[in-house]
């Protein structure tokens, strides 16, 4: 990988010139320093290397120079704090589409291979002000020719001829651009895109305490948990552990 082959994919796509790092801790402290400077919606930060970058939950996400991509997008959505779920999902359909199939979404955020071990993750870290969405920072790791030995986790390369990085990161920036404009304009047509993309509905599964039937998908990103009295929830965030039929 190299800088230059990223910028030049940027450009072939008319996209805005990433910035892209030989070695970082996280490219979302990067992304956040840009845009608490002005930086434009759709500005991208890649790193060659991260050192520190965070998951979910805190969760650690390294990487290697050769074979894992790490990027974050800088985003300013025209909409309310209430509807940044439809934006998360809009990088789910970004992600999947640019790392193509047999590759399938686990709700909330993550890509998995056919078994479900996990190719990348998404990491969304919103600025609030005055009820409004100032920036959103969306993070984004895949494994694309490597994955970490002490993780459930796979790569692109194992499912099929992994792409090139530069090419990857020009795609997902441009699909998840093209995604977030539709979350603004109409939710409904991004849930249905990720459902196409799901591997979550239709099983039996755990989020934090509560157990069920993954029985559906709201435009705002929740997901519809359905017990075993018939009783429907809803949960915006959480690990999806599968659970054993009874």
């Amino acid at each position: 990988m190299s800088a230059s082959a990223f910028r030049h994919a940027f450009a072939e796509r008319g996209l805005l010139a990433p910035r892209v790092e030989a070695e970082v801790d996280s490219t979302n402290r990067v992304a956040r320093e840009l845009a608490s400077q002005g930086a434009s919606h759709g500005q991208a930060v890649i790193a060659l290397r991260q050192t520190a970058g965070r998951g979910r939950l805190g969760r650690s996400w390294l990487s290697s120079e050769r074979g894992s991509l790490c990027l974050s997008i800088v985003l300013r959505p025209n909409l309310s704090p209430a509807r940044l779920g439809t934006v998360a999902l809009a990088a789910g359909v970004a992600l999947a589409e640019a790392c193509g199939p047999p590759a399938r979404l686990k709700w909330p955020n993550d890509l998995v291979a056919p078994d479900r071990r996990k190719i990348a993750g998404i990491l969304a870290e919103a600025e609030l002000g005055a009820g409004r969405v100032r920036f959103l920072l969306l993070g984004i790791g895949i494994n694309v020719a490597d994955a970490p030995d002490r993780l459930p986790a796979t790569h692109l390369g194992a499912l099929r001829p992994p792409p090139e990085p530069a090419v990857l990161a020009a795609a997902l920036t441009e699909g998840l651009l093209r995604w977030a404009a539709q979350a603004e304009r109409d939710p409904d047509p991004v849930r249905d895109a990720w459902l196409r993309h799901d591997a979550t509905l239709g099983q039996r599964v755990r989020v934090g305490e509560r157990v069920g039937l993954a029985t559906g998908l709201r435009a705002d990103g929740g997901l519809e948990l359905t017990d075993d009295l018939g009783q429907v929830s809803v949960v915006h965030a959480g690990d999806v552990e599968l659970v054993a039929p009874l």
